[in-house]
């Protein structure tokens, strides 16, 4: 599957699955994550740099995973 976003709808879209991913797993403890919401997350931030959204997210290689950064969250 191919879909095309222009940046600005890459970012709303960022919006939306850093809002789905935190409802789903933002509360509960590592064990009960929902793992395949994690990683589809994990798949659609690794677009961010790509989409010139790499001010949002951030690839933290001490951890190898993706996070929103700080100007991301306080916007």
């Amino acid at each position: 599957m191919t879909l095309e976003l222009t940046p600005a709808q890459y970012e709303t879209l960022l919006k939306l699955v850093y809002l789905g991913e935190w409802t789903v797993n933002g509360i509960r403890v590592e064990e009960e994550h929902d793992e395949k919401i994690h990683q589809a997350a994990q798949h659609f931030y690794s677009y961010a740099e790509e989409a010139g959204a790499d001010a949002l997210i951030e690839y933290d290689k001490k951890f190898k995973q993706y996070f929103p950064t700080r100007a991301f969250e306080e916007s």
